[in-house]
């Protein structure tokens, strides 16, 4: 039994060896990083363009149209937590900013039936709801639903563009 020569490997055939296994995963990397680039670019962006497009707000921009009608400070009682203690008093202003000058002519026409919109949105607010500031929003934002209808209402023939564009409190306290 006679033992082989070993034949030594050649210098060429390891560096040929060792730059296709280098070039390969390389190469698919390469492939994976140039296809993410290309999907992120022409779906993915797309697609968020379009859900922007959809949820976007027109109200977001403060037009140059735009009117404020600022309703009379009022009150309203609240709701204790324990029915022994002393009823606290909501103080509050609102202001409706309207998208037109006609728009403003009809809520002046209408004020009473809009101030008393406002005040029905106020009441019977408990005073742990009050304490945050979410429940200020969702009286602006149901005053805001609600004089949208009735100016709808108010209409004979309902324009798309005569509608309140923001409601906002300038005043909101409750003195303790």
């Amino acid at each position: 039994m006679a033992e082989e020569p070993k034949i030594p490997p050649t210098e060429t055939g390891e560096k040929r060896s060792f730059l296709r296994r280098l070039f390969v995963p390389a190469f698919v990397v390469l492939a994976a990083v140039i296809a993410a680039v290309l999907l992120y670019s022409f779906v993915v962006i797309p697609m968020l363009a379009q859900e922007t497009e959809e949820t976007a707000v027109p109200e977001a921009s403060i037009s140059m149209t735009s009117e404020t009608v600022t309703f009379e400070d009022s009150f309203a009682s609240i709701i204790m937590p324990k029915e022994d203690m002393p009823t606290s008093i909501l103080f509050f202003q609102v202001s409706l900013e309207c998208s037109d000058l006609m728009t403003k002519a009809l809520v002046e026409r209408h004020k009473s039936r809009f101030n008393d919109l406002i005040n029905d949105a106020h009441q019977y607010q408990r005073r742990e709801e009050l304490d945050d500031p979410r429940t200020k929003e969702s009286i602006e934002k149901r005053i805001l639903e609600q004089a949208n209808d009735a100016l709808k209402r108010l209409q004979e023939k309902p324009d798309p563009q005569c509608r309140i564009t923001e409601v906002f409190h300038e005043k909101f306290v409750i003195p303790e």
